[in-house]
């Protein structure tokens, strides 16, 4: 029985595809500049998620975002301000205009 969802739409169009709480799902979403991916697995009977930046074809950072259960996010806050500090992060518009006060140039 499928325990996780996962939607896709591309030139194609709309696909679906379902996981266990076995296999669990994993996406990689990706451009020549690098990959997003999210991965939902089952951990101590609870649904978790990690998602992380990758690279792809030799471009990219690894990056990991997130981990922790899917309702909540358990974010580890300095990993998170890390990540702000980043100059390679920082390449991501939104980061930058949404996290702009808290990036301190190192």
């Amino acid at each position: 029985m499928s325990h996780f969802y996962g939607t896709l739409q591309g030139s194609r169009g709309e696909t679906i595809r379902c996981g266990t709480k076995s296999s669990g799902l994993e996406v990689i979403a990706a451009s020549w500049s690098g990959s997003v991916r999210t991965s939902l697995f089952q951990k101590d009977g609870e649904p978790w998620a990690r998602v992380s930046l990758c690279p792809w074809c030799d471009h990219g950072i690894s990056l990991l975002l997130y981990e922790g259960p899917i309702g909540g996010p358990q974010a580890n806050s300095s990993d998170v301000e890390k990540a702000l500090r980043c100059k390679t992060c920082l390449n991501f518009k939104n980061w930058e205009s949404i996290n702009k006060e808290k990036h301190d140039g190192s």
